[in-house]
């Protein structure tokens, strides 16, 4: 004992100033933002009587203790306030080294400055490497100032240390044997909400509020079970306190608000929404947007809650639950937005507020428009007080020939400048020309084409209208799984979902010579529009899935003339628009038929785009657009496989136009040299080429590219590129192979119609 005193330099401390010091220090921590269980109140208790007791303590720890202590601190301070303080107790440990003496009062002052500092790290203090830091920090003061005060001073401090390290252990033990016995419940709730959420968003209410109705009954047990009066002593124990709040929280919180998910699932009459003959209710509208905003709050508070649950120190299976939750809950808080968005605006689009007229316009691939297709037909809707009528339905002959000797379009911009000479500006003085409803569908942009459908249509002897939808071919055969089989004059057979399709791309081409083909599609149109709105429009659900593919391949969109209307469509993808092209590379293939055949039954096409980018954003690319003609020479009406350019019959003359960011630095077709028509639309470089293909000829065009982009992820597995894929009669293949900064190749396959940002490398089997 005597060697171990000798070794050991014991401080006397001045109590009477370094007690109230302390106090002082602990005083000062109460305003830190540590939070070592979560509980208010006791963190306060914690932090305050911790740092109290290691500022008593520190007061006779080693000076060079306090000099790596302050050091670590300041080492951490990001903050100009921070630094300065760990600097000023780093002076004050020097200090005390230099002059080798007690200073017992310089040491509790440097040592309550260096915990408060500690504290309020932006690390945060109890997450990460701060905690760690002040851990080590607090173990070398106490264990320096224990040694070096008189032995009854050490042993009832270590007393009171080794009574809170068995109190923690017992505390955590019993924690531990609740939570193992609620772990079940929490996660079979958790799973429940998962799945619960899942069904929520693909519209099976009935099932979702089972789920979810469980999911509720399992966080109650599990609280239950981790609130138990044996459980309270862990809520002061660090780590342990944690788990068991992040528990009690996740089970109180969700447990309450999946309840109310379950109410309002229960009062969501999604029946009530499909209309009747053609007329919606209002009234059910308005009591499902009031549900659905409920449960929409509730969701972003289950959101919430989720999020301020997880933490790092949550033992891994918890945590991945927690995180699997999340990013569930996420999806879920973007498609009830979408869902609370539409029903908002639902009423208005029903005329609610005021009658509404929106034009139809039916198209087909066969004769290719870079919209999706020629418009053959097209209809005039009305709806008021959610009562939708068929108010017109004509051929576009009609519109060619319809309203006022002179007709002008004013706008889009760029629009006009890229394809005004086809007959939107190429008329007298600027006017149209009289056959310019034959080119209207142009453009790939489809707002573009509505804007200019409302701006024409009332010129061309229709009214104004408040929108403007475009349905091709599939898009109208999809809607007969609704309304079941048409018959339609001069057709032997009904058509229904499984042959109406093939129907009116083929063998609507041999009907016999005395039948005018043209009656026969404007009887189909009839036909379907009359189906659906005399009952065959189904509920919500039904109607969602059914179109879904057809929404997502770009075969139904549509616009609003009113800006709140118009977001709501591009929100749900609806609006038929060329991908925004900032952020990264972006290209899009459209074709016009420019020989008025319907040739494109018979065109194959495929698009293959590699490209490579340097660290610094260089991008060069090539791009192969490969066209096989495989038109007959005889057996078709001329309207298919003729033109009116005197080529051979079968010959297919085709504008082909890529959109991209970038103007092509070299284009061939084939072996020859081709030149551009170089228009800008929707921030697009739209470079246009016109090619020939005879009957059985294949043949490529061949485009490069040179330029830079601006994007922050080049390295990840997804591609920084939007593609978009027109529909067309026959699958147009596209491959895009990339070569990130780092030599990294990826490649993915698009095997469907659509717009693609940023595709992944697995995207074909997604």
């Amino acid at each position: 004992m005597t060697e171990n005193v000798r070794r050991t330099k014991r401080v006397v401390v001045a109590q009477g100033v370094v007690v109230p010091l302390a106090i002082a220090a602990g005083g000062v921590a109460y305003w830190s933002p540590a939070a070592p269980t979560g509980s208010d109140t006791i963190d306060a208790v914690i932090v305050c009587l911790g740092v109290a007791l290691l500022t008593w303590i520190g007061a006779a720890a080693s000076w060079w203790v306090l000099i790596v202590a302050s050091g670590a601190a300041l080492s951490i301070s990001l903050r100009i306030d921070l630094a300065v303080a760990a600097v000023i107790a780093l002076g004050i440990t020097l200090r005390i080294g230099m002059h080798q003496r007690n200073h017992s009062v310089m040491r509790a002052l440097a040592t309550g400055i260096t915990l408060n500092v500690l504290l309020r790290s932006e690390l945060e203090l109890f997450a990460g490497l701060s905690t760690v830091i002040g851990m080590i920090v607090a173990v070398l003061i106490y264990t320096s100032g224990t040694r070096r005060r008189p032995e009854e001073q050490q042993r009832w401090i270590n007393g009171f240390a080794i009574g809170l390290f068995i109190y923690a252990i017992a505390a955590g033990s019993i924690m531990s044997a609740s939570a193992l016995t609620a772990r079940n419940n929490l996660v079979n709730a958790i799973d429940n909400l998962k799945s619960g959420m899942s069904q929520l968003s693909s519209g099976d209410l009935d099932q979702a509020a089972i789920t979810l109705d469980d999911a509720s009954r399992q966080l109650q047990l599990a609280r239950h079970r981790i609130n138990s009066v044996w459980t309270q002593p862990a809520r002061a124990v660090p780590i342990v306190a944690q788990h068991r709040r992040a528990i009690d929280d996740l089970s109180n919180d969700a447990a309450q608000l999946v309840d109310v998910i379950v109410t309002e699932l229960d009062r969501l009459d999604l029946d009530s929404l499909q209309p009747i003959n053609g007329a919606f209710d209002l009234d059910a509208v308005d009591r499902a947007a009031s549900s659905v905003s409920r449960l929409r709050d509730a969701i972003y508070q289950i959101d919430g809650t989720v999020t301020n649950t997880r933490s790092m120190w949550l033992i891994a299976p918890i945590q991945d639950r927690i995180n699997e939750l999340s990013g569930e809950v996420s999806k879920q808080r973007s498609r009830i937005d979408d869902v609370d968005a539409t029903l908002a605006q639902l009423p208005k689009l029903l005329g609610g507020d005021e009658p509404r007229r929106y034009f139809v316009a039916f198209t087909t691939p066969a004769e290719a428009r870079g919209a999706g297709g020629f418009m053959g037909s097209w209809a005039e809707l009305t709806a008021d007080q959610g009562q939708i009528t068929l108010a017109r339905l004509g051929r576009t002959n009609e519109l060619n020939a319809g309203g006022n000797r002179r007709r002008e379009v004013s706008g889009p911009e760029d629009f006009l400048t890229t394809w005004g000479e086809y007959g939107f500006t190429s008329g007298p003085g600027g006017a149209t020309e009289r056959d310019v409803w034959s080119n209207i569908t142009i453009s790939a942009h489809f707002p573009s084409t509505a804007q200019v459908i409302a701006e024409l249509y009332p010129q061309s002897g229709g009214n104004a209208i408040d929108g403007v939808f475009a349905l091709d071919i599939s898009a109208l055969s999809t809607f007969l799984n609704f309304t079941g089989p048409v018959s339609v004059p001069d057709v032997e057979l009904p058509l229904d979902a499984t042959n109406a399709e093939e129907f009116l791309l083929f063998d609507q081409y041999q009907l016999a010579a005395d039948i005018d083909r043209v009656d026969v599609l404007e009887g189909f149109s009839r036909a379907v529009v009359d189906a659906l709105l005399s009952g065959g429009i189904p509920g919500p659900r039904q109607l969602v899935e059914g179109l879904a593919p057809a929404v997502r391949e770009n075969r139904i969109v549509g616009y609003a003339v009113r800006p709140e209307e118009q977001n709501l469509f591009e929100r749900l993808a609806l609006s038929g628009a060329l991908p925004d092209p900032v952020n990264g590379d972006a290209i899009a293939l459209a074709f016009n038929n420019a020989s008025a055949s319907k040739l494109e039954l018979f065109l194959d096409a495929s698009m293959d785009y590699s490209f490579s980018v340097d660290t610094a954003g260089g991008l060069t690319g090539t791009l192969d657009v490969t066209l096989a003609n495989s038109a007959p020479t005889s057996g078709w009406p001329e309207g298919v496989i003729g033109n009116y350019i005197d080529l051979p019959p079968g010959t297919n003359q085709l504008m082909v136009t890529i959109y991209s960011r970038f103007m092509p630095t070299t284009s061939t077709f084939g072996d020859e040299v081709i030149d551009p028509v170089v228009g800008i639309e929707a921030g697009y470089i739209a470079s246009s080429f016109f090619v020939v293909l005879e009957p059985g000829q294949t043949e490529t065009l061949q485009l490069t590219f040179a330029g830079r982009i601006e994007n922050s992820d080049l390295t990840g597995s997804q591609i920084p590129i939007s593609v978009r894929v027109p529909a067309m009669v026959r699958p147009l293949p596209v491959s895009v192979l990339y070569t990130s900064p780092s030599g990294r190749v990826i490649e993915t396959s698009i095997d469907r119609p659509g717009v693609f940002l940023r595709p992944s490398e697995n995207l074909a089997s997604e």
